[in-house]
């Protein structure tokens, strides 16, 4: 979920995010199809063109190798497989500081001017919905913000637009 340390949650197309993408040695992508509208925002209207290895994992084989293919594509569940690779690299005596550099990207993350104004709101937002909530939205402004802000605790517990802003989402 966005709740953990080393997620970037949806802001892979916000500078400097993007860019660190493009630069990195090794980006370890998760169940992410890298679909066309997740990058309107992009600067390239594309996923970045990773420098370094990509290390994909997906439960859709498929997937593996769509858009920005796998260096390495691992197919499996994604908590499994990430268990099974933190022990592999644990093993190995591997240790990071992404905590460290995922709180810096999040916190250097600019989107467009004035979403700022929207922070209280999705702040008030977040404190008030209950550990169980389910937050779905439509197209509006504060959406537009929360796709990059939100900071989901749980999976499933954010239910985006359609991204074509198509008013009116129902069940």
């Amino acid at each position: 979920p966005d709740a953990h340390p080393l997620s970037l949650g949806t802001t892979a197309t916000i500078s400097p995010i993007f860019e660190e993408f493009e630069q990195a040695d090794v980006v370890l992508v998760v169940g992410t199809e890298f679909s066309e509208t997740d990058y309107f925002y992009a600067p390239t209207l594309a996923p970045p063109a990773f420098g370094g290895t990509v290390v994909r994992i997906d439960i859709d084989a498929a997937q593996l190798a769509k858009r920005r293919p796998a260096t390495i594509g691992l197919h499996g569940d994604a908590a499994e497989t990430l268990t099974t690779l933190q022990a592999a690299l644990a093993a190995r005596g591997v240790q990071g500081a992404g905590d460290e550099r995922a709180a810096a990207l999040r916190a250097a993350n600019a989107w467009w001017p004035g979403y700022e104004e929207f922070e209280p709101f999705l702040s008030a937002l977040a404190a008030a919905l209950p550990d169980n909530g389910v937050l779905a939205v439509d197209s509006t402004q504060p959406v537009y913000a929360a796709a990059h802000m939100w900071r989901g605790t749980r999976p499933n517990a954010y239910l985006p637009y359609g991204g074509f802003g198509t008013l009116g989402p129902a069940m």
